[in-house]
Formats: C-alpha cells, sequence, structure tokens
C-alpha cells in the first residue's frame, strides 16, 4: 500500500511540475503588439518557479509522511502532522488579522478555513488510512 500511494503522490508532483512548466512557457506574440521592452524574456526556471516546486514538493513529501504515520500500530502518530498545521495555521490566522486595517470577524473566519484546508487534508488522508488499517487488522 505504501508504494502505490508514493507512486501516486509522485505522479501527481510530475503532472504538477509539467503544468507549472506549460503555464511558464514562452507565448509567442506578434511584435507589433506590445512594446519592445516586453520582450526582455526571463529564463524558465525563474525564483517564483523554483518556489512552487519546492511548495509541491513539501506537499508531496507530508503526504507520504501523514501515510506512512497514520499506517502504524499508534493511532496518535498520525495526528501529529494535522495538529502541527493546524496550530501553525492558527497562528498565522492571528497574525494576518491582526495587522489586518479593518478586522472583521468575518475575515478572521474566512482566512482560518482557507489556511486549514491544508489540515483537512491531511486528516483525510489520516482517516482514510485509518479506516483501511483497521479493515486489514480484523
Amino acid at each position: 500500500m505504501i508504494k502505490k500511494t508514493f507512486a501516486i503522490l509522485l505522479f501527481v508532483f510530475v503532472i504538477g511540475s509539467a503544468f507549472m512548466l506549460t503555464a511558464y512557457a514562452e507565448v509567442e506574440i506578434a511584435p507589433t503588439e506590445l512594446p519592445s521592452e516586453y520582450f526582455n524574456h526571463q529564463p524558465v526556471f525563474d525564483s517564483a518557479m523554483r518556489y512552487e516546486m519546492l511548495f509541491l514538493l513539501a506537499i508531496v513529501v507530508l503526504s507520504y509522511l501523514e501515510t506512512l504515520f497514520s499506517n502504524k500500530e499508534n493511532k496518535y502518530m498520525g495526528l501529529i502532522l494535522p495538529a502541527v498545521s493546524l496550530l501553525a495555521m492558527t497562528v498565522v490566522t492571528i497574525v494576518f488579522t491582526l495587522r489586518a486595517e479593518a478586522f472583521t470577524i468575518y475575515g478572521f473566519v474566512f482566512t482560518f478555513i482557507l489556511l486549514n484546508i491544508p489540515t483537512a487534508i491531511l486528516y483525510a488522508i489520516y482517516h482514510f488510512c485509518r479506516k483501511k488499517y483497521e479493515k486489514e487488522k480484523k
């Protein structure tokens, strides 16, 4: 099961990388449509793309680690990453909303929900892996 999960995550990484490469591909535009200063091309792997690739790699690694932790006999081991994510994103939400010029409770709730999407994904991985582990154990 671990090998299958790793293969799926690696596939997601490769597909995501391919989408990023196509997004950064140069588009041919006729020279008469734009001024000449728009034709200073940057390399395909600029700094923003490197950060996106690292972010995508971090998602794959964290998902794989969550799968490993969730399949351990100790059921609390799989809750480590979702708990750390929840704590970190709660702190980030508080910092964002305190620094906002116009603080509203709706902004706080929206930011909290938006930033905790990775927490929900990690918990979903935990839930489904634990369910499968318990079924295999019986």
